[in-house]
């Protein structure tokens, strides 16, 4: 009787391994899952199963490496993953192939050099494409395949997992899920099985909803006699068919004026086919947040003539009570920026205003050098086309032949017709090239443009590094999106719009809306929301306050895993806020427990392109909102939510009111070493898809583009919170003034806030007295140390001259 069986070839399911088992009952079978490609030689790694461990295991690993193979997990920048991070597996050993023949670009692509700190040499890895994680045991979980991987509602969905989910459903012997495109990278679901019985879609439904989160359900469920399969026996998907709509998913189209020019804007803005979006579905359930709702609402002034706050596309999400709402609300006719006439000299803006201030000041300070550091370009690099792209971006847009000059003693901007430029190239290695980079950012002239530099360095024929390093008053975040995209477009030769409106008509346009008092009533509004004593933030410091600023600064990095991230997503969904507002509920949570406060001002980053006509031109338009909030003990964690989503929602509609202006008329009194009304910035970094890094690689035929580098650890306030995502997982830093903080200290507030974060999600209805920042080990620590500290002060109470033991009895009741 056969007793050891090696399996391979498709991914193992318990189920299969359960139902084999019990075949044999009474016989001892020993199975080994085998896991390995062909460009390894096969089999690379295995684990072994039987009736002791299988009841044990939730699926079924691919174990171990076998002996004298190595397996790297890593992220999409070749970075190694800790434990629990799911990321693509990679093979090296001796038994790894040289490549495939006569294909040099395959091999390229499958076939990379790797090399950590402490390796004596560069190993060569082939990437399989299949995407796993390593277990707390020590082994390696196979989670499905990096192309079998799919963005559903801005959340990145393993197909492998919901199958595997089928699987466990008594009467369903196979199960496949494939993504079908419903919108512009956005897939809808759709799961293939074979079954022992006929089952409904919604007793499917049902069955995963108590397993899976919403957005992982299959919108279709198709049932079939057999999966097709390919001649080698693996599921043949190329062959399914197509589903059609289930009858029990309405779709209402669109039936009026307003519903139809809301269905047009949402289709731009969320890169969704026209066609898919119902006058009932909830715009930020399908992929939009506070940043697009702010676009959205522009274009819908523009086409449409009615204002709508921010607030009421929240209390409004769905095309059918937002067109409602615009059809009953009063015409606010667009203002539309004009063209501003030809002179020699314009105005500045008021965030240009600062910044040519702040640097006039410190003229050989690089504090506000917005260095794009680096770009990596991989593939044949023509550089004469990457000059005359870059020639061709500064011609494009005015800000890059914008100089800052003083007139009679007022700054004004005067925008030349043309400049010389040219790139700075350098030839250097991986391990030298961020020091090339640090000398490369240098103090700019305001006097004298291009306020921009490049730099190219290469590393081999195959690879380059592209520096680019701007100056602040001439650009924002989103403008170094914006540049990049322009330059990719220019270099592969593609047509760009045109562009009717440059950066001097923006700031001509503001300065006469804020002449006019059309800003008066937000100015209202702020100095309401800041009237009174103002608090000053009373953080734990390691080090004391000196009367200087100083910007040196470190990071803390950390994120949620997958499931806490699922579970963030979820809370806010549930209370209809964004990300956004939930991590701005919680700092203001966590620093109150730090400081014992309960009127806490906090900084935070907007775009400033509120209007229509500016999403596509580069310059200096971001500002500050300063967001007050009042965690008071006795409120639940939910009922502060509900405060702090009405005080972001009021703040952004006021948001054209520039924070320069606030300071000047509320603070009395600067403060040397601190910022002017706040020390904490708050920033959640979403990102346009049409500037996201996965759309820009679509720009280009001929290069593959990717981040390279580190971003700068400058701190421009005491302490700072950027949040974002990363494939499923929301991640977070901490960014703070080396100069107030020790690493540790910070290190400590990152477990603090996951330990408070940790709470919220598993109770959000608790008050905010009951939330806790410590967790039990620390809690016994501080306990100690209060016992021991009390021990003390007691001893030193008691006399030198010791009294009889009856006498302490008495003194002291013992």
């Amino acid at each position: 009787v056969v007793k050891n069986f090696i399996i391979g070839g498709e991914a193992l399911s318990k189920k299969l391994v359960e139902d084999f088992l019990n075949f044999f009952n009474g016989t001892e079978i020993k199975i080994t899952n085998v896991y390995g490609p062909t460009e390894c030689c096969v089999d690379s790694l295995l684990f072994s199963l039987s009736k002791e461990n299988i009841d044990d295991l939730i699926s079924i690993p691919i174990g171990n490496p076998m002996p004298n193979q190595q397996v790297y997990i890593l992220d999409s920048f070749g970075k190694l993953l800790p434990p629990g991070v799911t990321g693509e597996l990679c093979i090296g050993g001796n038994n790894v192939s040289r490549g495939y023949l006569n294909r040099p670009e395959l091999t390229a692509e499958k076939f990379v050099l790797f090399n950590q700190p402490g390796m004596t040499e560069m190993k060569i890895l082939y990437r399989t494409g299949d995407l796993t994680r390593w277990l707390p045991e020590g082994i390696i979980e196979y989670c499905g395949r990096i192309d079998f991987q799919v963005k559903i509602r801005g959340f990145r969905v393993e197909l492998g997992e919901i199958e595997n989910e089928l699987l466990l459903h008594e009467y369903i012997k196979l199960a496949v899920v494939i993504p079908f495109e419903i919108m512009e990278n956005e897939f809808s679901l759709c799961a293939y099985f074979e079954a022992l019985q006929e089952l409904e879609s919604s007793e499917l439904r049902e069955f995963l909803s108590g397993k899976l989160p919403n957005y992982m359900i299959p919108t279709h469920f198709i049932q079939m006699k057999k999966i097709p399969v390919t001649t080698n026996g693996k599921i043949d998907r190329k062959s399914l068919p197509l589903p059609q709509m289930d009858t029990d998913l309405l779709y209402t189209p669109p039936g009026n004026r307003e519903e139809n020019v809301l269905v047009d804007i949402w289709s731009e803005i969320l890169k969704m086919k026209r066609d898919v979006i119902g006058i009932d579905q909830n715009f930020f359930e399908i992929g939009g947040h506070s940043l697009s709702a702010t676009i959205m609402s522009n274009m819908v002034h523009k086409k449409l003539d009615v204002k709508i706050p921010l607030s009421q596309v929240f209390k409004n999400p769905t095309v059918r009570h937002l067109g409602k709402y615009i059809r009953e609300t009063q015409k606010d006719m667009f203002n539309t920026i004009e063209q501003a006439d030809k002179k020699d000299y314009y105005e500045l803006s008021s965030a240009q205003k600062r910044i040519f201030l702040l640097q006039t000041m410190n003229p050989e300070s690089i504090e506000y050098n917005l260095p794009v550091v680096m770009v990596k370009l991989e593939g044949s690099l023509n550089t004469s086309r990457i000059r005359d792209a870059f020639k061709g971006i500064v011609q494009r847009h005015e800000s890059f032949r914008t100089a800052f000059v003083l007139i009679e003693g007022e700054p004004m901007q005067h925008i030349r017709d043309n400049i010389e430029f040219d790139i700075d190239y350098y030839e250097s290695s991986e391990d030298e090239a961020m020091r090339v980079a640090k000398n490369f950012i240098r103090p700019f002239n305001l006097e004298i443009p291009p306020l921009i530099r490049a730099g190219l360095i290469k590393l081999n024929e195959e690879n380059h590094l592209l520096m680019v390093d701007m100056h602040h008053i001439i650009s924002d975040a989103t403008s170094t999106q914006i540049f990049i995209r322009d330059l990719l477009m220019l270099y592969e030769g593609k047509p760009l719009p045109e562009i009717s409106l440059q950066y001097k008509d923006f700031s001509e346009w503001h300065n006469k809306l804020i002449r006019s008092g059309e800003i008066q009533k937000q100015e209202e509004f702020w100095l309401k929301e800041f009237s009174g004593q103002l608090p000053l933030l009373d953080l734990p410091l390691d080090f004391e306050r000196k009367n200087e600023m100083s910007i040196e600064g470190s990071r803390v990095q950390d994120y949620f895993n997958k499931e806490s991230s699922i579970r963030l997503k979820e809370l806010a969904t549930r209370n209809e806020v964004t990300l956004f507002m939930l991590f701005l509920s919680l700092l203001n949570i966590f620093l109150h427990k730090l400081s014992s406060q309960e009127d806490i001002i906090i900084g935070t980053d907007v775009l400033g392109r509120r209007h229509a006509d500016l999403q596509t031109v580069i310059g200096m338009f971001i500002n500050t909102l300063v967001i007050r909030n009042y965690p008071a003990p006795n409120k639940t964690f939910e009922e502060f939510l509900e405060e702090v989503k009405i005080k972001a929602l009021r703040a952004f509609d006021n948001q054209d009111y520039q924070f320069e202006y606030l300071v000047d008329k509320v603070v009395k009194q600067r403060e040397l070493g601190r910022n002017p009304l706040f020390d904490i910035m708050y920033s959640f970094r979403n990102v346009d898809r049409s500037l996201s890094n996965e759309a820009l690689e679509k720009i280009s035929d001929s290069l593959k583009i990717s981040p390279f580098g580190v971003e700068s650890t400058d701190a421009k306030f005491d302490l700072m919170l950027v949040v974002g995502e990363v494939n499923d997982n929301i991640n977070f830093s901490l960014i703070f003034r080396t100069a107030l903080f020790k690493i540790e200290t910070i290190e400590k507030f990152s477990m603090y806030f996951k330990n408070l974060v940790s709470q919220v999600l598993e109770n959000p209805d608790k008050k905010i007295h009951e939330l806790e920042i410590l967790d039990e080990k620390e809690k016994e620590e501080v306990i100690k140390k209060i016992l021991l500290q009390q021990e003390k002060l007691f001893l030193r109470s008691i006399p030198e001259k010791q009294p009889s033991d009856s006498a302490l009895e008495a003194e002291f009741d013992f």
